[in-house]
């Protein structure tokens, strides 16, 4: 089973993820693109990568806008109306893309992955180091801090991975 693993805002990303050897296959960044003003997700660039891969699953991460609450889950003013708009019509782009492309898609929140991993909610950098350390081979694409999209996507992926016959 070949996972795509995905963590859905603009500055998340995909990983590819093979779940009989539990190797990362191949990483993204979300890709997007101008839409007036502002930024959304570049879908077709998104479908092309998943069908070039040869995905059969996605599991993408269930993300919610909250008032009182920032995109990352973290206590904070909250969400404004348009933001907490866009945040949402990102996660339901990705949705629909996976969707339209024939995959089986599994909606996991990000405290259920996160349990599993004994992650913080509140810190990023954690999950980031947690995927360096399961995952050397793709150490040197996890180097920077801003590189927390593309380690969520890894282990959203694993958790997939690990749970795959309860999902299906």
């Amino acid at each position: 089973m070949i996972i795509n693993g995905i963590d859905p805002g603009l500055s998340g990303a995909a990983c590819v993820f093979d779940a009989e050897t539990m190797k990362v296959l191949a990483l993204l960044d979300m890709p997007t693109e101008a839409w007036g003003s502002k930024r959304h997700i570049d879908v077709k660039q998104l479908l092309g990568w998943t069908w070039k891969h040869r995905c059969d699953t996605c599991a993408l991460e269930r993300v919610q806008a909250l008032p009182g609450m920032d995109a990352r889950g973290v206590r904070s003013r909250g969400m404004g109306a348009a933001s907490a708009f866009r945040f949402g019509m990102c996660f339901g782009e990705v949705r629909g893309a996976m969707i339209a492309a024939g995959l089986s898609v599994v909606d996991v929140p990000p405290q259920v992955w996160k349990e599993l991993f004994e992650l913080n909610r509140r810190d990023k950098d954690e999950a980031r180091l947690l995927a360096i350390k399961l995952h050397p081979e793709v150490a040197g694409e996890l180097k920077r801090k801003k590189d927390q999209g593309r380690a969520e996507a890894i282990l959203i992926a694993r958790w997939a991975a690990l749970n795959r016959w309860e999902n299906r």
